[in-house]
Formats: C-alpha cells, sequence, structure tokens
C-alpha cells in the first residue's frame, strides 16, 4: 500500500502525453534534475586561452571515458544489442565541428569553454531543427545528451545515477539520455515520464525494448510532480494519473495484473516452434512501424517482419520521403532480419491515421 505524501494536486489528475512504450506502472515518483546547465559566457584574456581550451578538452575526455564505462558494464543482451547508439555518443565527441570549432573560438573570440562550447551546440541543434524528416530531427537529442554531459563535467557536476535506487520507482524527468536508460536498474525503475520526447526517441526505443512502461512529451510533467507523489502510468493509451484515489488505484491494479499475467503467458511459449497439433509449421513475425523495433522482434524468437507500416515514413515529415531515402530504409530492414522476410507495406494513409 502506497503511503500518503503532503500534495497539493487533486486526486486523478490526468495528463495525456505519447504513449512511448506500452504497459502499466504503478509507484511513487523519483523526481530526476534533468536542468539544463546554464552556461554563462564571459570573456577571458589572452594568457587563459590555453587553460580553457585545456579545461574543454579535459571535459571531453571525461564524457569519453563516462560513455565507455556505461558501455563496459552492460550485461543485459537487450541492452547490448542498443550499445551502437553510445558509439554514436562517441563519434559526436570526435566531430571536429563541435569540438574543432569550439577550441576555434575560444581562441578567436576570447570566451571561456562554457560559452563557446553552448554556441558550437545552439549551431548544431539549429541545424538539426531544419530537417524535415522527424526521426532524423529526433537525433537532436543525441547532440542533446553528449552536449550535456560534457556541460556537467566542465562545471564539475555529477549526474544523478539510476542504479541504485532503493525502492521500485516511476523515474519523472524533463529528458533521459540513452545513457541514463541503459543504467536504469529494471528491478526498480518501473516505469517513466518525461517533458521531452517523441515515439521515435533512442530513449522510447529502448524503453519498448526493456519491456519499461513509458509516456513521453508531457511539457510539464517535470514542474508538477513533486518527488514521492503516488501516480499510475498507463504506456497503453499515454495516460499518467496525479495521486489516483483508492477507486482508481484498485481499477488500474487489476489492469497491470492482467497485462502482467499476459506477458508471462506469452514469455512461456515464446522459444517454442509454432506448429499447430497436426503439425502445420507457421512463421511467427512482427509488425514495426520502425526500423529500431527490429533486435525487439529478434529477441522475441520473430522469423521475420510480417508488416513494416511505411506511413509513419510520411507523416513524421513534411515532405514525403525520397526513393532513396525509403531504399536505404528497406535495405536496412532487409539486412537486420536476414535470412528472414521482411514484408513492406506500401502507403496506406486515410483520416484514421491521424
Amino acid at each position: 500500500m502506497m503511503a500518503s505524501v503532503k500534495i497539493d494536486i487533486a486526486e486523478d489528475t490526468l495528463l495525456v502525453g505519447i504513449s512511448a512504450s506500452p504497459g502499466i506502472a504503478i509507484a511513487k515518483a523519483h523526481l530526476v534534475n534533468r536542468s539544463q546547465v546554464c552556461a554563462i559566457e564571459r570573456r577571458i584574456g589572452e594568457s587563459e586561452v590555453e587553460a580553457e581550451i585545456a579545461a574543454f578538452r579535459d571535459a571531453v575526455e571525461a564524457t569519453r571515458i563516462q560513455l565507455q564505462q556505461i558501455k563496459q558494464s552492460s550485461v543485459d543482451q537487450v541492452l547490448t544489442d542498443h550499445l551502437y547508439i553510445l558509439d554514436t555518443h562517441l563519434l559526436i565527441l570526435e566531430d571536429q565541428m563541435l569540438i574543432g570549432e569550439t577550441v576555434t573560438l575560444i581562441g578567436s573570440e576570447l570566451i571561456n569553454a562554457e560559452g563557446a562550447f553552448n554556441r558550437t551546440l545552439r549551431k548544431l541543434r539549429q541545424a538539426f531543427e531544419t530537417i524535415d524528416d522527424q526521426y532524423l530531427r529526433e537525433r537532436k537529442s543525441d547532440i542533446d545528451a553528449v552536449g550535456d554531459r560534457v556541460m556537467r563535467n566542465l562545471f564539475g557536476e555529477t549526474r544523478e545515477s539510476l542504479t541504485n535506487l532503493d525502492s521500485q520507482v516511476v523515474v519523472v524527468a524533463h529528458d533521459l539520455s540513452p545513457g541514463d536508460t541503459l543504467q536504469m536498474d529494471k528491478s526498480k525503475v518501473i516505469g517513466f515520464v518525461t517533458d521531452v520526447g517523441g515515439r521515435t526517441s533512442h530513449t522510447a526505443i529502448l524503453a519498448r525494448s526493456l519491456g519499461i512502461p513509458a509516456v513521453v512529451g508531457l511539457e510539464t510533467v517535470t514542474s508538477i510532480v513533486p518527488n514521492g507523489l503516488p501516480m499510475i502510468i498507463d504506456g497503453l493509451s499515454g495516460s499518467v494519473i496525479l495521486n489516483p484515489s483508492s477507486e482508481t488505484f484498485r481499477e488500474y491494479l487489476e489492469k497491470k495484473k492482467q497485462y502482467d499475467y499476459l506477458e508471462r503467458e506469452l514469455d512461456v511459449y515464446c522459444p517454442l516452434p509454432a506448429v499447430t497439433l497436426d503439425g502445420y509449421r507457421l512463421a511467427l513475425r512482427g509488425n514495426i512501424d520502425f526500423v529500431d523495433e527490429i533486435p525487439v522482434v529478434i529477441e522475441r524468437w520473430g522469423e521475420g517482419i510480417g508488416l513494416f507500416r511505411t506511413e509513419f515514413l510520411f507523416m513524421s515529415a513534411e515532405g514525403p520521403p525520397s526513393e532513396d531515402q525509403q531504399f536505404a530504409i528497406y535495405r536496412d530492414a532487409a539486412l537486420q532480419m536476414a535470412p528472414h522476410p521482411v514484408t513492406i507495406r506500401t502507403l496506406d494513409v486515410g483520416g484514421d491515421k491521424f
């Protein structure tokens, strides 16, 4: 039974966001401080340039070590399949525009490392925001994740770990980086909600792979929810219920029992061959919206993609993807799923899709 918390939030306060990962989680909120580091730009003297550049390079190296440690500490096979995300972050740390331009700005503009790095990040973010394709545009979150780590290392700040929690919680954060998600203690973090994010973000994809219910894009949840507040996440509908009443608590407890039971039953049968009683062999295949969901199909013993829904490629952009863009995506799916087949549905568009 959840202990009472002194709050000013009415019972059964409903928030609606984007369903990022299905399932139901009932627990107290664990508010994570992921507010953006405030970088103040200041002028420096020529004699300070070398020290500022050295401090920046030290922060980059500290970030590199942190990401490598996260990679090395991951033993969960599901997580291991997604370590390429951290490889992407490590490559970003070698990007000439991100690193080289920051170093150049320190010397040419005579500004501190934090100010120079902040300028470079703003320029990169603006470049990503002009991309039409939503999936690619959301990769801006990778720049943000790397930038946040470097900036915190510049300030000597440590990030709160989600590996040593005392009890089961729902993590409430402005945003969570893939590194945060990869380090989560799955026995303690049973759900999470964020202010920002979408279904195609790396964090959302990881949540689905881990089977952690998640709702993102709630905009102001971190400013509303106090630490320790009882809450319910319905990852199936994208609903979040704050300070649930006894009646609502019992209702969702029953829903959770039914959902968890179904999941356990499916896990038992997943590794078994799909054969009917009279010996007819079937192929069990997964339906996907994005290529990044293929590792989940493979983990669940899927023998191919039964339906690759292509309308999301068209709905996620201001204009239709080019033939070359589609070819690259479909080729990636075929290579990941080989030797099993991938069935690609041609554009299925209608009012129900919106």
